[in-house]
């Protein structure tokens, strides 16, 4: 059984390799959407607006056109709605983004309009935008497939070695007859499975582009509103569907402060970044700087931030898994493959042993 173990690796992770190597299709028909599944994609949909904005078609008629491409959740099935109703457009994405938390499309697509009306530059960095997000999702993606695959087989190994035992093993069947063994390998299965979950729980951690540094979404934010032709304070203020930083600036702005005092917040963050964007944008507002090279250098900033944030991701995930290993893995595998065989013997002992003379 152990020299097949290498032989197993090898074998999933020709397996991995064949999986990220053949190139999915792009470009389906319009009638393979189904509105039960979510197709859409935050490169595909920007992409789609800036050619259909190039086009001369409204924003309104663009959404409505385009709605195919939109998921089925809550929020756009209410900005489909508001749309029908002849909603303004900067409100009805506004209350979608108020619906939907979490949606990576709409924040941007609310950045991107000026006027009720689509500033194709600004798509096409938000384009720019979810082309990087899709490279960072791929490179964790490929950066934990090996942990991902031998995990895997270090879980399910146990109990494919108990099954093939208690198939071509008398000894090892007799001995599940017994409670104490019984109970030990119900342990053992318990702790194999929470040790999997363990480890579905920590790849997904490091592989969730999701959780990441609050300032990195709002300078994407800040640069396709800029890129729309929005003032600083402006751009600022679209930070409240971002996140709950975001709202908080947006709240100090609407309610008629300075912007070095609404920009406290990001202040309070444990973070180097937000002093540099604090005073980029503070330096840009009170000198007359132009917004587009503060909005290069934070973006410059936010790709830095990034990077950092991933390659420490990647070194982190090699030493967490080890605490599964430690404490559920290998325990389960000893529960389930050698403590029956030698607690079942040991058990047997008394029932083997001559009765004594009366």
């Amino acid at each position: 059984m152990w020299s097949l173990t290498p032989q197993l690796f090898r074998i999933a992770d020709r397996m991995k390799a064949r999986q990220r190597i053949q190139c999915q299709p792009v470009s389906q028909s319009i009638s393979s959407y189904s509105r039960s599944v979510p197709l859409v994609s935050p490169l595909m949909f920007f992409e789609t607006m800036a050619r259909a904005t190039r086009s001369n078609i409204s924003a309104r008629e663009a959404l409505l056109m385009h709605a195919h491409l939109m998921p089925s959740d809550t929020a756009w099935s209410q900005l489909q709605h508001d749309l029908q109703s002849h909603c303004e457009v900067a409100h009805a994405i506004q209350r979608a983004c108020d619906s939907g938390k979490n949606n990576e499309i709409l924040p941007l697509l609310l950045s991107a309009l000026s006027h009720g009306v689509f500033i194709p530059e600004a798509l096409d960095y938000a384009v720019s935008i979810s082309r990087t997000n899709m490279h960072t999702a791929q490179k964790l993606q490929a950066a934990t497939a090996h942990a991902r695959i031998t995990m895997r087989i270090l879980s399910i190994l146990p109990i494919v070695i108990v099954i093939v035992s208690s198939v071509g093993s008398s000894r090892f069947r007799s001995s599940l007859h017994i409670p104490a063994v019984l109970l030990l390998m119900f342990f053992g299965i318990a702790i194999n499975r929470l040790g999997a979950w363990w480890v579905s729980r920590l790849i997904h951690g490091a592989t969730n582009t999701q959780v990441h540094n609050e300032i990195v979404p709002l300078i994407e934010q800040f640069t396709v509103s800029v890129k729309a032709g929005l003032s600083i304070p402006d751009a600022c203020a679209r930070w409240r569907v971002v996140n709950q930083v975001g709202s908080r600036i947006s709240q100090q702005l609407e309610m008629g402060n300075s912007l070095a005092l609404s920009l406290q917040p990001l202040e309070e963050l444990a973070d180097p970044l937000a002093a540099v964007v604090t005073d980029a944008l503070t330096t840009a507002l009170n000198d007359g700087q132009p917004v587009r090279d503060t909005a290069a250098i934070l973006v410059a900033e936010a790709r830095h931030a990034q990077q950092q944030h991933i390659e420490t991701r990647i070194r982190q995930l090699s030493t967490k898994l080890s605490l599964p290993v430690v404490f559920c893995v290998l325990p389960s595998f000893v529960l389930l493959t050698l403590v029956p065989l030698i607690v079942a013997p040991i058990l047997n002992i008394g029932t083997s042993l001559p009765s004594p003379l009366s």
